[in-house]
């Protein structure tokens, strides 16, 4: 991931003014029957000890829960913003020696000053932009009970200042490999997106 950081500094200070603060987040698709009363809306982040994202007040967060399953652990990775600063973590919720253990990874932990942290993030954001994070169809219908229990199934949850939505779709490396040779552009686009924010963590 940080050999992408620098790359995109240097593309990103050349076309970018450092002094922007806006957030552009082009259109955004939101869920008008959303309900914060709803418990199938909070998914398991009880698990992790983290509150509903009805309760957030960030002017942006995103939420990708479940992608690990299959390793024998539940994964939990937040990207959020709020007046000027950026939050990453990932929670990890795995086996300990004698019970579940919970892990909780933050960034920025890299080691640049803020304008650093905030091109930095800035274009994660705007990788999942491009990869249509807000307008991606709920791929809920087309997940049977069979994958349900395996794990190879994920949620993406989010909220852009009082917008909320949540959808739900198979691993994308499981959905190619059910259907090889497909050339689905969601899934493609749900690929790089956990690519993405799973990125973050990996020099951690």
């Amino acid at each position: 991931m940080r050999y992408l950081v620098f790359f995109f500094i240097i593309q990103f200070v050349s076309t970018k003014s450092i002094g922007q603060r806006d957030l552009n987040l082009g259109e955004v698709s939101y869920d008008s029957l959303f309900s914060c009363n709803d418990s199938l809306r909070r998914g398991n982040e009880r698990l992790y000890s983290i509150p509903p994202i009805c309760d957030s007040k960030n002017y942006i967060e995103i939420r990708l829960n479940g992608f690990s399953h299959r390793q024998g652990k539940n994964e939990f990775i937040i990207l959020s913003y709020k007046d000027g600063k950026w939050e990453g973590k990932k929670y990890t919720n795995g086996a300990g020696n004698f019970a579940r253990k919970l892990t909780v990874i933050s960034l920025p932990s890299w080691p640049y000053d803020s304008t650093m942290v905030d091109i930095s993030f800035r274009y994660i954001l705007s990788h999942l932009i491009e990869n249509k994070i807000f307008l991606i169809q709920d791929q809920s219908k087309s997940i049977s009970d069979e994958f349900m229990g395996h794990g190879i199934y994920l949620t993406i949850s989010y909220k852009t200042q009082d917008l909320f939505r949540k959808y739900s779709f198979l691993h994308p490396d499981y959905y190619f490999q059910v259907h090889p040779g497909s050339d689905n552009k969601e899934y493609l686009y749900l690929k790089e997106i956990i690519k993405t924010l799973e990125e973050m963590f990996n020099d951690l």
